[in-house]
């Protein structure tokens, strides 16, 4: 581990925009005001977080980190061509895909043109791959991608959304209302060949249905250490409903089970957050849409519960109209242990019966930490008007909070309408309170390099654990920052497991806060099940990854699992002396439970885990 350094602050939460005062003057163009999207990503290895835009019609840009504001670069990244050859720029995604140590760029580009491979020279420009060599000769209508490893092979995979390919649209006579039967371009998944070359392979996967997408995830929704893929369709309830394809790893293909999981939402779905709201150690997903968004509540038994009413987050209406979603995601701004809920609003052309207001301001929900949130975007200062498509969250200035990036559109060159505004939109986090955080800079050896789909869980000195997934592209068009940042509120760290997405497990201790560490996967790390295991059923024992902390402990011990409850049957567990004598028993009713082992004065415990009557887990325990 390397540590980066990092700072504290002390009072109150707000965001300052000051994109033109750190030097990031970018327009984004597109005559048909869809895509406009963000790559957060270190692009020299310098530990300072640096941005790729794209423009549309015009350059994209990279603009690199000083540490004071940004350079930007335009000449030698290769963007002349994109102009030379009149390609159309829709999204950006960031990530390692030969393994060198520096993050490459994939462009999901506009129809008739085809999606491109910028790979990294180590010296702030890329190489674009040729389409001939690099495989990406569909000339699609690509709205965004996903980095992810989904063969386990080590090498990052990526999965491309693709929106409408025949556009066709009708009035019913009887209602008036508009009717879209939109024909799309079927998604596609390239397979890394490990040369900077990629196979396209969507029907070898079994991803037959032509929808018409507008994001996607590559992300471990049930917790098995393999990525799935999860797809959000515009027009949902006229061609096709979101998607979610749970990989059949180690057997080659995916398996469609949106409406099984309750996940097969019919909206005209435009991105996708991913993050643990609740903290129950279970990935939830926010849809973002042209109207009502919704919040997909994981119940940890691979279905889905929509709690978007009950937490207050669907931001369906601005004033007369109808509020329009884009890109979103869940961080935690104010450090507090819990993740918040931003964003990205802006106006479409659309039916009259789905009339939006021009001025649609972006928003910002504050996680109340019982399943609800209060919108604070007026008081936290985001609520500007533009017509803000793309959006990713980073820490950029290296203070400890996270920072928001939003990627307004515009349709043609002039001055924006008035309230509006044209260029990109930076908002620095000037939060200042006494909360704890810690970053994580993952370096996969035996996974992909940059750790994307592995899963990371914090434990804190209070008994709260949190969860987070190293993301390989979501929101709208764009990627985050692939740091893991925990907020921690006034707690320390007691320890971290990291679950690598090619099956390692690693504990880290002794962990400071307020710091950033670079995490090296560890290819001889123990496994999460202790040795002591004496049930019989192995396979069970597997699956249920039982794990216990603190160990020694002082005051209580948390037991944990990345099963749920209902996945099980007949829990229960004793804390036991060596030599026999039953301090504690009870019925487990769900993961993680903690012991209080404060009045115990015996300094070696034993605790057993049963099903039924069966020992699954016998632990010994340090008290200190």
């Amino acid at each position: 581990m390397v540590l980066s350094g990092g700072l504290n602050h002390t009072a109150n939460a707000q965001f300052v925009e000051r994109a033109i005062e750190v030097g990031i003057n970018h327009v984004y163009r597109n005559p048909s005001l869809i895509g406009g999207g963000v790559a957060i990503f270190d692009v020299n290895n310098d530990d300072l977080l640096d941005m790729f835009i794209v423009g549309g019609s015009q350059s994209s840009a990279l603009y690199v980190n000083n540490g004071f504001g940004f350079d930007k670069q335009l000449v030698y990244l290769g963007v002349e061509d994109i102009d030379f050859y009149s390609f159309l720029t829709n999204g950006v995604i960031a990530g390692d895909v030969n393994n060198d140590g520096y993050d490459d760029l994939f462009i999901a580009t506009h129809d008739d043109y085809r999606n491109f491979l910028m790979i990294n020279q180590h010296d702030n420009t890329f190489d674009i791959m040729p389409a001939e060599i690099s495989g990406f000769i569909e000339e699609e209508w690509s709205a965004g991608a996903s980095f992810g490893d989904i063969n386990k092979d080590g090498w990052l995979d990526i999965f491309v959304a693709n929106y409408i390919r025949y556009p066709r649209i009708y009035v019913d006579p009887v209602t008036g209302n508009t009717i879209f039967l939109h024909e799309g371009y079927r998604n596609l998944i390239y397979i890394n060949n490990k040369d900077n070359t990629f196979t396209e392979s969507s029907l070898a996967y079994g991803l037959s249905i032509e929808g018409t997408s507008l994001a996607c995830a590559m992300t471990d929704f049930d917790n098995d250490n393999d990525v799935d893929l999860y797809v959000a369709n515009d027009f949902g309830a006229f061609v096709e409903s979101n998607e979610l394809y749970e990989n059949n790893y180690p057997v080659l293909g995916v398996t469609d089970i949106s409406d099984s999981a309750g996940a097969a939402l019919a909206l005209f779905g435009m991105g996708i957050a991913i993050g643990d709201y609740d903290n129950d150690l279970n990935l939830d997903y926010y849809v973002t849409n042209l109207g009502k968004n919704e919040l997909l509540r994981n119940n940890g038994d691979k279905t889905f519960t929509k709690t978007t009413d009950y937490a207050h987050v669907g931001d369906s209406t601005v004033g007369d109209g109808l509020a329009v979603g884009w890109g979103t995601g869940f961080f935690d701004y104010d450090n507090d242990g819990w993740q918040d809920l931003y964003i990205s609003n802006g106006f479409i052309p659309s039916a009259d019966e789905l009339d939006n207001p021009l001025l649609n301001p972006n928003a910002l929900y504050h996680n109340n930490k019982d399943g609800t949130f209060t919108d604070v975007r007026n008081a936290m200062g985001i609520a500007e008007n533009g017509y803000c498509r793309g959006s990713a969250y980073g820490d950029i200035d290296n203070d400890g909070d996270l920072d928001l990036i939003f990627i307004p559109v515009n349709k043609v060159a002039g001055p924006p309408l008035e309230g509006m505004r044209a260029e990109v939109e930076v908002f620095y986090n000037e939060t200042i309170n006494n909360n704890h955080w810690l970053k994580l800079k993952l370096q996969g050896v035996e996974s992909n390099r940059n750790g994307y789909g592995s899963h990371v869980l914090l434990h804190d000195s209070e008994g709260n654990t949190q969860l987070r997934e190293v993301d390989g592209g979501s929101s709208h068009g764009s990627s985050n920052s692939a740091i893991v940042h925990f907020g921690l509120g006034t707690a320390y760290i007691d320890s971290v497991e990291i679950f690598w997405i090619n099956g390692i497990y690693q504990v880290l201790r002794d962990l400071n806060v307020n710091q950033q560490y670079l995490v090296i996967e560890d290819s001889i790390a123990s496994a999460p099940i202790d040795t002591s295991i004496l049930a019989l059923n192995n396979a069970l024992v597997d699956a249920l990854k039982i794990h216990v902390f603190p160990n020694p402990c002082k005051n209580r011990v948390t037991i944990n699992s990345k099963m749920s409850i209902s996945q099980m049957s007949d829990l229960s567990f004793q804390l036991i002396t060596l030599d026999g004598k039953i301090l504690q028993q009870s019925e487990v009713v769900s993961f993680p439970f903690t012991i209080d082992v404060q009045q115990i004065p015996t300094q070696q415990l034993l605790l057993n885990v049963y099903s039924g009557k069966e020992l699954l887990l016998s632990k010994e325990i340090s008290k200190l």
